[in-house]
């Protein structure tokens, strides 16, 4: 569980990187867009949690389709979230 938290930690803190100099290319406003970068991470994540096992138990859906539909859906809600919250471009 500590590896997992790091490794998040580190992760998410990677992606902050590139999304705020390559993607959006803002400039200053650093712990505050990594602190909003953080809340709208979770949303897609929280969602996968309550989706993936909802679809594959219950709606039986099939593995493969169902983690392709949701990395479809996250990326989808990441990109506008960072877009218009974490870095308001």
């Amino acid at each position: 569980m500590v590896i997992l938290v790091f490794s998040s930690v580190v992760n998410i803190t990677q992606a902050y990187v590139c999304h705020k100099f390559f993607v959006f290319k803002t400039k200053g406003n650093y712990l505050k867009e990594y602190l909003r970068y953080y809340m709208v991470y979770s949303i897609p994540m929280a969602l996968g949690f309550v989706f993936f096992p909802f679809c594959i138990e219950v709606l039986k859906m099939n593995f493969y389709f169902t983690q392709a539909l949701l990395t479809f859906v996250t990326v989808i809600i990441s990109y506008f979230g960072h877009k218009n919250i974490s870095f308001k471009v």
